[in-house]
């Protein structure tokens, strides 16, 4: 997938999840692979790449004991076996023959889990589980690194002669070291050292003359002198000839072991591929699992459809300060595939757009993404994008003028293969003329059938559905009441932005605010506020629902429960109460819909005109009398299904509500209860009884 322009990964910050996957990493093989990573737009690739990543999201989430030990690094070694003449010294071996271990031991792991994990066994084909590699090093080196005495009759023969004259001189130092301390020759701290790779003896400076032999070295405060007794300087010759002719020795057997590999090269060189693959792929699993990322469905067809997405970036790091993330969702296709999110400022509609992109991203980059496992995404060609934060010191333009450029590209480029993602969109210029600029483009991208996300605050950007089918309106939910952000994304209408409640909630004096609401179109102002109170009571309602839904919940539990005792009626009354509620749910919405085709008439409308519309629409719904009584009705209507809540039974400890005494029940009867307080017996009605015990 291309992306423009170039800089949008780091952009959106894909590069910060590479670092992540890289901390997650065990080997240098791992980190360095993620350095080709690319946005792919090969279905049957990407597919693989998800489905590898989510099988080993299945090992470590099984906490299976998938080989993790021993990822060594072989570069050194692999260049020295790629020259003709090139040694590899005994470490070198060893390690080779550890990495070739650990490949055996993924062997071994998938040897009975080849159909649980089909994509990942399959990367085994591309190897060679060589024992000769093993098998020919262990006959030279052994486990400690040193070269076997058995690698050749030479080298024993060496060895021997070495072993006996290393003992003859350690006698004749021991004789020498005796002497010389009877005559106090020899330096107090040491009385031997090594110089110039020579055996020698450590003597106080004044008494050097009395020794004969090579004077090697004199100590820094020149008390010592470092002397090679002449006794032993044949003694020390024989040993360094033998000490050479055994590193000699060892130096061909290492050349001919280093011949013997090099035909192994293809092999030993996969299996370090092969680590750094698996390496790079258990790391984007354990993102996964860090993110609760998941393998959605990928196909061909051009579709956006995420549930319950969250931005990668941002839920790690609520997750690491015990925050909640409040997931998103929306769906793009070929009949709806441009939305248009509007809403307050810092209300998000950054955030889901930015989290699209890096999903998108993920995806393309074989990568599991934070969303529900029932999303569908689709596969791009291109991903364009104009955050409009930058201006172009390249081309001396304004941030305007780029982001006019960026538009004129898009415009060239831009087709069905295209997802594009615009950030307030329109901004930067005059609003009006700004606003109907972005509105042709819109139009433009609509034509060519593009998939996009686009934020905006314009009105004319925001009513743009009713005469394009495939755009969709999607608003940020605000709470205006308690004047605070939801971070809810909501399809299928436009959002308010709360122009003066953002600046009456941060303490902009009233007389600016009112001087500011004078200074602009009446119309547009009555307009936001009709989103505005319908964003309002829409919140209230859904609570109000939500709320009782939840009571009818609990009273299900609770019925269950005392099954034998419970009121039948009940439970049917309540439901008769949600069904109530639900409907005036259902006349907010309707409400919420009038308003939308009311902006028809607006847009049409000029000058007063569009005032009259506003003033009309208004008028004819009586939304404020209508909306007050929808909330007085569920007030009322809720605090009659919280009595009905109560499942009382014969024998419970109740009392009066206002009262703090308490009786038994003895009988109930249609809803009448009869409680016994001491010697007095009365009848009360079920919801003015509440139950304590």
């Amino acid at each position: 997938m291309k992306v423009f322009p170039p800089n949008i990964p780091e952009v959106f910050e894909f590069d910060k999840l590479l670092t992540e996957i890289q901390k997650h990493c065990i080997s240098k093989m791992g980190k360095a692979y993620i350095k080709n990573v690319r946005l792919l737009n090969n279905r049957d690739k990407i597919d693989l790449l998800l489905q590898q990543t989510h099988e080993f999201k299945s090992i470590v989430s099984n906490g299976e004991a998938f080989p993790t030990q021993d990822y060594i690094d072989l570069t050194r070694e692999l260049n020295l076996l790629r020259i003709d003449n090139g040694v590899l010294q005994e470490q070198d071996f060893l390690n080779i023959k550890t990495v070739c271990k650990v490949i055996e031991n993924i062997f071994s792991f998938f040897k009975l889990r080849d159909k649980q994990y089909p994509q990942l066994f399959e990367l085994l084909t591309l190897a060679v589980n060589e024992p000769n590699i093993a098998k020919e090093i262990d006959f030279i080196i052994d486990i400690d690194g040193t070269v076997r005495t058995s690698a050749s009759k030479d080298l024993a023969t060496i060895r021997k002669d070495l072993q006996r004259a290393r003992a003859e001189i350690d006698k004749l130092y021991n004789q020498l070291i005796n002497k010389y301390r009877k005559l106090g020759y020899l330096h107090e701290e040491a009385t031997e050292s090594i110089r110039n790779e020579r055996r020698v003896l450590v003597i106080e400076s004044s008494y050097k003359s009395q020794l004969k032999g090579i004077h090697h070295d004199v100590s820094s405060t020149g008390k010592a002198t470092f002397i090679e007794p002449s006794e032993a300087i044949e003694n020390n010759n024989k040993v360094m000839n033998l000490e050479h002719a055994e590193r000699q020795e060892i130096i061909r057997l290492l050349r001919v072991l280093s011949a013997k590999l090099r035909v192994y090269y293809p092999i030993i060189n996969n299996h370090q591929r092969l680590l750094a693959v698996y390496d790079y792929t258990r790391a984007k699993a354990l993102l996964a699992v860090d993110m609760n990322a998941v393998y959605p469905t990928v196909t061909n067809e051009r579709i956006v459809n995420l549930v319950g997405a969250y931005h990668p970036l941002l839920y790690l790091q609520n997750k690491n300060t015990d925050k909640k993330t409040i997931p998103f969702s929306y769906e793009l296709n070929p009949q709806k595939h441009l939305l248009i999110i509007s809403g307050p400022n810092a209300g998000g509609k950054t955030i889901c757009m930015k989290a699209t992109g890096l999903i998108m991203m993920m995806l393309h980059a074989g990568m599991l993404v934070p969303v529900h496992e029932s999303s569908v995404l689709g596969i791009f060609n291109h991903l364009m994008v104009d955050m409009g934060d930058t201006q172009s010191i390249e081309f001396e333009l304004s941030t305007y003028s780029a982001r006019l450029r960026n538009m004129n590209y898009f415009l060239k480029r831009a087709f069905k293969d295209t997802l594009l993602l615009i950030d307030e969109f329109g901004t930067g210029t005059d609003p009006l003329l700004g606003g109907a600029l972005a509105e042709a483009i819109l139009e433009e991208f609509h034509a060519q059938k593009c998939f996009g996300v686009v934020t905006t605050h314009y009105l004319n950007l925001k009513l743009v559905t009713e005469k394009l089918s495939g755009v969709v309106n999607g608003a940020m939910s605000y709470d205006p009441e308690n004047l605070k952000p939801l971070f809810e994304l909501k399809v299928g209408k436009p959002g308010s932005s709360f122009t003066f409640a953002v600046a009456e909630k941060i303490g902009l004096p009233k007389a600016i605010i009112d001087r500011a609401k004078s200074l602009s179109d009446t119309s547009s102002i009555r307009m936001d506020e009709l989103l505005n109170g319908l964003e309002n009571e829409l919140l209230r309602a859904k609570e109000k629902s939500e709320e009782l839904q939840l009571r009818e919940s609990i009273l299900a539990e609770q019925t269950d429960k005392y099954q034998r005792l419970a009121d039948e009626n009940k439970n049917t009354d309540f439901k008769a109460i949600i069904k109530t509620q639900n409907h005036r749910l259902k006349q907010l919405e309707n409400l919420e819909e009038r308003v939308i085709r009311m902006s028809k008439g607006f847009l049409r409308g000029k000058g007063t005109a569009k005032l009259n519309v506003v003033n009309q629409f208004v008028k004819t719904v009586n939304f404020d009398e209508e909306v007050m009584s929808a909330k007085e009705v569920a007030r009322k209507e809720a605090a009659e299904a919280k009595a009905i809540l109560q499942v009382i039974a014969v024998g419970d400890v109740v009392r009066v509500r206002g009262s703090q005494i308490s009786g038994a029940v003895l009988e109930i009867i249609d809803k009448k209860i009869h409680i016994q307080f001491g010697a007095i017996r009365t009848i009360a009605d079920l919801k003015n009884v509440e139950l304590i015990a």
